[in-house]
């Protein structure tokens, strides 16, 4: 059996299609099939049906798809130490992001890696803080960005930053609101964010402690289309306070005075991944980044 054969099984799989994978693997389709017949004779098990839609892993073929995958894992990580053992960093390291790039200095993380590491390939990988979690604990991520709180038992963790959020509000609606306590703010229409988002949880924080969940008016979970709709008098939003502060100079939106506690950023992984040299690596331009942008 070589390693073809299982990034053959591994491709199809996940491409569903012998084409997909064939573009994928940069070979020729009738090639693709030649190394799945292949395959398939040397361990005289079917792996795959042809169905109307492409290809679908038999019962046999599922249960042999993660262990070989684990296996090409095994012979990554023998390249990777390889590549330490002459000094090098190299390979992909994913990096999962819960909010914009600016907000976390991405863009000067990607270049400081670039010129630290330039054989190894960031990827960045955008959703929100709870699917980030799953994500993580599944091996899908390296590590990740996550607000809020987390179980500090099952991850490591470096802080990064607070991040201050506030209740953003038409204008229109300013002043009869502007003094108004978590009771009356109860009683309003309110746009919701997706279950995982931060947001959420912050809105749950608030009317916690008098036992209410605020009507919903609307459910969205992009931060310029919540506060489009703030500004279209939809109802009102838990946004990042500089963000509402950004959209006011061009939308009729603002930040009622109601005081929320700051959210932590932090940077998470796996406590099973800490002796990692890429995970090392990023984690150390992390805070290269930080610590330049806050002396800055």
């Amino acid at each position: 059996m070589e390693l073809y054969h299982l990034k053959t099984l591994v491709a199809v799989a996940e491409a569903g299609h012998l084409t997909r994978a064939a573009e994928r693997l940069h070979l020729s389709q009738p090639t693709v099939s030649a190394h799945i017949r292949a395959l398939e004779e040397l361990l005289a098990i079917t792996l795959f049906e042809r169905t109307p839609k492409g290809m679908s892993l038999t019962p046999a073929g599922a249960e042999l798809l993660p262990s070989a995958r684990a296996a090409l894992a095994a012979v990554e990580r023998v390249r990777l130490h390889a590549g330490q053992l002459r000094g090098e960093l190299r390979g992909v390291f994913r990096l999962g992001t819960n909010t914009d790039a600016g907000f976390l200095r991405l863009p000067a993380l990607q270049r400081l890696m670039a010129e630290r590491h330039p054989h190894l390939g960031l990827e960045l990988l955008a959703g929100s803080s709870g699917a980030n979690l799953a994500r993580l604990a599944a091996g899908e991520l390296d590590a990740s960005f996550v607000s809020g709180a987390f179980d500090t038992e099952t991850f490591d963790h470096v802080f990064v930053r607070d991040e201050e959020f506030a209740i953003a509000a038409p204008l229109p609606w300013r002043d009869a609101l502007q003094h108004a306590g978590v009771e009356a703010l109860a009683s309003q229409p309110w746009i919701h964010n997706a279950p995982d988002h931060i947001q959420t949880r912050v809105l749950e924080a608030v009317f916690a402690p008098i036992g209410k969940t605020p009507m919903r008016a609307a459910v969205v979970n992009r931060k310029d289309s919540i506060l489009a709709m703030v500004a279209a008098e939809v109802g009102l939003a838990i946004s990042r306070r500089e963000d509402i502060e950004r959209a006011a100079a061009t939308q009729p939106v603002c930040a009622l005075p109601l005081r929320l506690p700051p959210q932590a950023i932090h940077l998470v992984w796996l406590p099973t991944r800490g002796a990692d040299a890429l995970l090392q690596a990023v984690v150390t331009g992390v805070g290269s980044v930080w610590d330049a942008n806050a002396a800055a």
